[in-house]
């Protein structure tokens, strides 16, 4: 009897999880069903060390290996949101990080190319994704490289601050493309949507943030 009263304690305290974590983006402005969605069926704990998969459902950002740090899930969201991603589209991401918003891209879309400059986050974040059946590949490549990665793309995702505007990347979308990254702002930074218009590129604001900046070469730390 205490352990089905213990199974059911823990059953309840997930779904309280999971509501706070729905409602937490919400609350920052997240309203596209399809993201919400997406972000309900990927657990985000999957992608951090078991130190820190207790702050998976934490409004915060979170220490992954190789000294850099996992975005909010409310900030994903919103970068991923701002994209108006479409199954049949094809997509770049460039950062990909521990891989947890190319998870969730991939439940959005199945041709997603990811980029990674640092080795360990690159194979690391194809474990991740393997562990919860998505077949993508991370290639340990930095996506700001010219020839990195081949092709046009109708989406593409810059998880960083680009204190220029990343123009070769934007000749690389297709007509009508979207670009979303971080960009300098006043003061601070914030996340924008850049989408390829007949007039040239037509910039939106989407949400402050807080971005490392674009780095160029390999990192091949482990």
């Amino acid at each position: 009897m205490a352990a089905g009263s213990a199974e059911t304690d823990a059953s309840e305290a997930d779904g309280e999880a999971k509501a706070a974590f729905h409602l937490a983006l919400r609350a920052h402005g997240v309203r596209d069903l399809a993201v919400l969605r997406a972000m309900e069926l990927v657990p985000r704990s999957a992608f951090l060390d078991e130190r820190h998969a207790g702050l998976a459902a934490r409004d915060l950002p979170v220490p992954i290996p190789a000294g850099q740090t996992a975005s909010p899930a409310w900030l994903v969201a919103r970068m991923i949101e701002a994209l108006a991603v479409a199954p049949g589209q094809r997509m770049l991401q460039v950062g990909a990080g521990s891989g947890y918003a190319t998870a969730i891209l991939r439940q959005l879309c199945d041709d997603v190319v990811a980029c990674e400059r640092v080795r360990g986050l690159a194979e690391a974040a194809e474990r991740h994704l393997a562990s919860l059946g998505l077949s993508a590949t991370v290639h340990w490549v930095n996506g700001f490289s010219a020839g990195a990665v081949e092709g046009s793309f109708d989406r593409i995702l810059i998880h960083a601050r680009c204190d220029e505007r990343p123009d070769a990347l934007l000749d690389r979308l297709v007509p009508g493309g979207v670009l979303v990254c971080a960009r300098p702002c006043g003061a601070g930074q914030g996340i924008v949507r850049i989408a390829a218009v007949p007039e040239g590129w037509e910039e939106t604001p989407v949400c402050a943030c807080s971005l490392a900046p674009s780095r160029s070469g390999l990192n091949g730390l482990r």
